[in-house]
């Protein structure tokens, strides 16, 4: 039996999502056609690559302007570490509690952090 025309994941869930993304402020790319010239108008060097570290790095600084380049490049690779083996519910447990991760993405010093003396000024 066929689908119903439009009743496809891109128009069920892509399309709708990128719409409500773009309602609260979000900018959208379609990256379909990212790598037709060459290199990537992203800024990534492979399809595989699901994080557009340039973008994440300037975020994170301007989220956290008196955190060390270290630190800002830690969180970087340990949000790009692969976790393509673990379960997804593991890979989300693995970022989540990350002390340093959850410091830079939410702009404030978790407890860990706090205790470890790395109280760094949120932005803003």
């Amino acid at each position: 039996m066929t689908p119903p025309t439009g009743y496809t994941e891109d128009a069920m869930v892509e399309r709708p999502a990128i719409s409500l993304l773009a309602d609260l402020g979000w900018e959208t790319v379609n990256a379909y056609h990212e790598f037709d010239h060459g290199a990537s108008s992203l800024g990534r060097e492979t399809r595989a690559e699901a994080i557009l570290t340039a973008r994440l790095r300037k975020a994170l600084q301007r989220l956290n302007p008196n955190a060390p380049i270290d630190a800002i490049s830690q969180v970087i690779e340990e949000l790009a570490r692969d976790r393509s083996r673990m379960s997804m519910t593991a890979a989300n447990r693995a970022t989540g509690n990350s002390t340093t991760c959850s410091k830079m993405a939410f702009g404030f010093p978790t407890p860990m952090a706090m205790a470890m003396g790395r109280q760094w000024k949120r932005s803003g």
